[in-house]
């Protein structure tokens, strides 16, 4: 698998361990953890947290004396959250978030990852259906014609 794929992978276990029992965490969105979902959700499955990794950029790498070996590159990641109400919605963002900053890096994988911005996509009052869509920034190093 690639790094990049690496990356991805780690972030998905990260947030499977989501669980209130964990004495950190306020729900269990981790219970529901999928990547690049495109089918619709039931209502068993709610809360839902999907994971994708729709875009990178690269950035020349020259420190070290490793011109021309190595590139950074910089993996934008959206985190959707699907709840029933606005307030499990705000709660799995504090847990989603208290999940990444628990180790930034996943295992040495990366260098860091950035808060780019949060929203609220949709809200369905007579469902009370809430969503929201977290985008970080996921900054790593790979040689450069290396498998991203």
């Amino acid at each position: 698998m690639s790094k990049r794929g690496d990356i991805v992978s780690a972030m998905s276990t990260r947030f499977k361990a989501i669980h209130s029992g964990s004495g950190s965490y306020q729900t269990n969105l981790g219970d529901h953890v999928g990547v690049w979902r495109t089918v619709a959700l039931g209502d068993a499955e709610l809360p839902y947290l999907n994971l994708r990794d729709p875009s990178e950029s690269t950035v020349d790498d020259t420190q070290g004396g490793a011109v021309g070996r190595m590139t950074q590159r910089q993996l934008t990641v959206e985190i959707e959250i699907v709840c029933s109400d606005m307030t499990i919605l705000r709660k799995c963002q504090e847990d989603v978030e208290l999940a990444i900053h628990s180790d930034e890096t996943f295992g040495g994988l990366a260098l860091r990852t950035q808060p780019i911005s949060s929203e609220v996509l949709a809200v369905q009052d007579r469902d009370a259906i809430g969503g929201m869509l977290i985008t970080v920034r996921v900054d790593y190093r790979s040689g450069r014609w290396s498998a991203s």
